[in-house]
């Protein structure tokens, strides 16, 4: 089971953001914090449609649907698919320097595959690079030959209801560097999530490009901290996050 305390293209992303944020996400996936309220679970909920009709913009291809966890079991059918000679395949999922990613869309393409991701928005944002590249990563680092990777967009705002023709795509375009820079970044993560917890100042990093989970508890721990000098830097490791908070609420 490749994902538990590896990378997956979220973990991989957050990790970008902060190391501090990813470190928690992957030791602490219980934590209050990190369970959706409502507004974000309609975010969650109308992605899952936005993704379902993507779909319908590349037909004929093979659904990769098992349960979440099953990891070896996706990657056993994406093997399947491609050897079946599938024209396209969504959820695509692959593994390889403990990287697991699930491709939104792969489409077949004389030359190879072609990865798809999908967003909920409205245009290409600088966020959407490293999400779509390292899916990119993981596959060819398996052997697949992939041609490049696009992301597929609103091209209208999402209204209440039912989601319906919503998509345009904006390919991306290949970035000196981009390439070299994964596998050292992959390494860091992996090094950092095999130790404690790494001490990371707060700065603008805690709400770009997304809003940090964490960071009203590491604000309030903080001021408390500084007050009542009851919690230290020294202390890392799993469950500081919650005695801090505990300790001072």
């Amino acid at each position: 089971m490749p994902h538990p305390h590896g990378l997956s293209k979220s973990r991989y992303t957050a990790g970008l953001q902060c190391h501090r944020q990813l470190w928690w996400r992957v030791h602490e996936p219980d934590a209050p914090e990190l369970v959706p309220d409502a507004g974000t679970q309609r975010v969650f909920d109308t992605g899952v449609q936005v993704g379902e009709v993507a779909r319908s913009y590349v037909p004929g291809g093979v659904l990769i649907d098992l349960p979440h966890t099953d990891y070896e079991g996706k990657i056993a059918e994406t093997r399947r698919a491609i050897r079946a000679g599938a024209p396209a395949i969504y959820e695509a999922s692959f593994v390889a320097d403990r990287v697991f990613v699930a491709v939104d869309i792969l489409v077949r393409e004389p030359r190879g595959w072609r990865v798809i991701e999908v967003k909920s928005t409205t245009s290409l944002k600088e966020q959407h690079l490293p999400d779509a590249a390292i899916q990119v990563y993981a596959a060819r680092q398996t052997g697949l030959r992939v041609t490049g990777a696009e992301v597929m967009v609103l091209n209208r705002p999402v209204l209440p209801g039912p989601v319906q023709s919503v998509h345009a795509s904006r390919r991306i375009r290949r970035r000196r560097g981009s390439a070299r820079q994964h596998p050292h970044e992959v390494r860091s993560q992996l090094s950092m999530l095999a130790g404690p917890l790494p001490v990371v100042p707060t700065g603008p990093h805690c709400s770009e490009p997304y809003d940090c989970p964490f960071i009203h508890a590491l604000l309030a721990g903080a001021a408390s901290a500084s007050r009542e000098h009851a919690v230290s830097d020294q202390e890392q490791g799993a469950g500081v996050r919650g005695a801090w908070i505990r300790h001072h609420s």
